[in-house]
């Protein structure tokens, strides 16, 4: 799977409350830590802590 697939597949699963390590090993990531290092570079936040992040409205005043 491409890379980027990966990432959106992930992002997927994880919105739907899959816990990471059954992402890492769903998405044939060779380890836990293989995932979380990949997440990590590529959002700059820890997967478990991607949806968990409460985030203000974009409003516009």
């Amino acid at each position: 799977m491409a890379p980027a697939i990966a990432l959106m597949r992930a992002l997927e699963m994880l919105a739907v409350g899959i816990q990471a390590t059954n992402v890492a090993f769903d998405l044939d990531y060779g380890s836990v830590s293989a995932f979380t290092a990949m997440f990590r570079r590529s959002f700059g936040i820890r997967s478990t802590s991607y949806f968990s992040e409460k985030q203000e409205p974009n409003v516009a005043s």
